[in-house]
């Protein structure tokens, strides 16, 4: 304390000081821009939003534009799409399964893409002017489109696919797989850039991350999607299992009785982790062999009352929200993500829609999950007056309320890029 008197009582000593004041500020403003740039110190936080947001859905669509097929062609459904163009399915009579590009915002046909006359409708994913489209049958095969030409720039034999392809647009290229063909990144060319290897995958649609187990190393890993280097890997402890778990900005991992850790998307550790050991365990996937991508990392706490879905802060020890289910057995709930709501099936019929970053909502419709408006969900359900071509009655629902603000029969719903369309055309 003297030596600080004395080192104010002349000007030079005042100015020494003043020069380390300055100087312990600006290490302190690196300090904290250091802290704020790191991608591991922090956590974006539960307002990431994981699909595209769809237009407001509190009133039933009227329509934006009609697909008017050309005589002797049947419109099967969309099959595929982006913000830009979106593809058909059509069937010609006595002719060839024909894909049909159009102008999402118009409806404009700008090409058409004949197929063999035996294939059947493909998955398709689309990102800019290259397209990857998946046939199951007569033979499995990956078409690889150039849709600004509107032509067939590769193709190349898959495994028999069993259930049908997932996929999903990553880097300049496309993540693939089925529930018979291990996860592979395509080029838009056709070739593979990576492929991955072991005897289980998890695969998160628009996650940059695939889990592979290998049961012959006892190893779980996760793998980048880009380019399939390491970012983790864990051991497999006999038949013990290990959840695998994405959400926005990283995934989770959890070896029952262990912990449940937290990782950013390059692998690097945050700094929230949950004992697995005190009833908690992280939430299953929609289907088996992929996991829904969520704003938050989502958890399941089991207790003589019945479940309750904890959504967890992965960059601190803490959880965000609490809501119980009218479930017993978390084995049978599902969870699903669209915009920043968590969705929740239990499996009995009762479904929720909670957001990521409060836990309000409530109750919900079940059905097959199509998108939200920040508000309200969007599902299609079986319609209890079906046609000759598969028919879904489309719905919006306010989380909370489990009767319908709107429905109306669609048939072949989809949703891409944050447009929605059926057979007959785009609806909003």
């Amino acid at each position: 304390m003297n030596f600080l008197r004395n080192l104010v009582s002349t000007g030079r000593g005042r100015a020494i000081l003043a020069a380390v004041v300055v100087v312990v500020v600006l290490i302190a403003v690196g300090a904290f821009a250091a802290l704020r740039d790191n991608p591991h110190s922090s956590w974006a936080g539960p307002q990431t939003e994981v699909t595209a947001p769809l237009d407001s859905l509190a009133v039933q669509p009227a329509g934006r534009w009609t697909l008017m097929p050309e005589p002797g062609v049947n419109v099967v459904g969309p099959v595929g799409g982006d913000a830009e163009r979106v593809l058909y399915a059509a069937k010609v009579t006595d002719g060839p399964l024909r894909l049909l590009v159009v102008n999402a915002e118009t409806g404009e046909r700008q090409h058409a893409v004949d197929l063999a006359a035996e294939s059947t409708a493909p998955e398709c994913w689309v990102r800019g002017d290259a397209a990857l489209c998946a046939v199951a049958a007569p033979v499995p095969e990956l078409l690889f489109l150039d849709l600004a030409a509107g032509s067939i720039t590769a193709r190349t034999d898959v495994a028999p696919t069993g259930t049908g392809f997932h996929g999903y647009p990553v880097g300049e290229g496309f993540l693939v797989w089925s529930d018979t063909a291990a996860p592979a990144l395509y080029r838009p060319d056709g070739s593979v850039k990576w492929q991955a290897q072991g005897s289980a995958f998890m695969v998160s649609p628009a996650a940059p991350v695939v889990y592979a187990l290998d049961l012959a190393d006892q190893k779980g890993r996760v793998l980048s999607a880009d380019d399939g280097h390491l970012l983790v890997e864990i051991a497999v402890l006999g038949d013990q299992p290990v959840r695998f778990q994405a959400f926005a900005g990283g995934f989770a991992l959890e070896r029952p009785g262990d912990q449940i850790r937290f990782f950013a998307v390059d692998g690097q550790p945050m700094s929230g982790a949950v004992s697995a050991a005190g009833g908690q365990r992280l939430a299953a996937a929609v289907d088996v062999g992929r996991s829904a991508v969520t704003s938050v990392p989502v958890l399941l706490e089991t207790r003589d009352s019945g479940v309750t879905v904890v959504a967890a802060d992965p960059g601190n020890k803490e959880n965000l929200w609490k809501q119980q289910v009218p479930q017993a057995d978390p084995e049978k709930i599902r969870i699903a993500g669209v915009g920043t709501q968590v969705v929740i099936d239990d499996g009995a019929n009762h479904c929720f829609a909670f957001s990521a970053a409060t836990g309000d909502g409530g109750a919900i419709g079940c059905g097959q999950l199509l998108g939200t408006d920040g508000q309200r969900i969007l599902i299609a359900t079986p319609s209890p007056h079906q046609t000759l071509l598969p028919e879904s009655d489309l719905a919006a629902f306010s989380p909370g309320d489990t009767i319908a603000l709107w429905s109306t029969p669609v048939r072949s719903a989809a949703v891409f890029g944050g447009g929605i369309y059926g057979v007959d055309g785009r609806l909003r």
